[in-house]
């Protein structure tokens, strides 16, 4: 009987590990590859509240913008950062939707400044943010221009 019970123990404890490895491994991947850019260096540290598991809903983002085919050349880059309440699974498998949406909203929204995209996503988010219980999201966004000018 005691052999059983630690037998599951031990059992409950190995999947626990492999779950928070997994979670673990997921928010790493949720987090971008910082874009060289000439004349500007780029950093970025992620420290969550859930040091334990390293899981959370923070995110951060900069990738550059679509360059406008009228003639008009607009490119620049997109800072963004937000923040999807909780610290665990589904904050982070969320913080991997809006930011996606956010980039979308970026490129459908080419040469307009941070409000028209952020505008999108709160569109885009609207069955979430009318739920009670929906989560919430504090996005962020800046441009810098680049060479050109935006």
């Amino acid at each position: 009987m005691l052999a059983d019970c630690a037998a599951q123990t031990a059992e409950r404890a190995l999947h626990l590990d492999e779950r928070v490895t997994a979670t673990g491994q997921f928010q790493r991947e949720m987090l971008t590859q910082l874009p060289d850019v000439p004349g500007l260096e780029l950093a970025a540290l992620y420290r969550p509240a859930a040091q334990d598991d390293m899981v959370g809903g923070d995110w951060y983002d900069a990738y550059p913008l679509p360059v406008v085919a009228n003639g008009k050349v607009t490119g620049g880059l997109a800072l963004t950062v937000g923040d999807i309440t909780g610290h665990d699974m589904r904050a982070a498998a969320l913080i991997g939707q809006v930011r996606s949406m956010l980039r979308q909203a970026d490129h459908d929204h080419p040469g307009k400044g941070p409000d028209q995209a952020l505008t999108a996503l709160e569109r885009a988010c609207a069955d979430w943010i009318s739920r009670p219980s929906g989560p919430r999201s504090t996005p962020t966004s800046a441009r810098r221009p680049t060479a050109t000018g935006i």
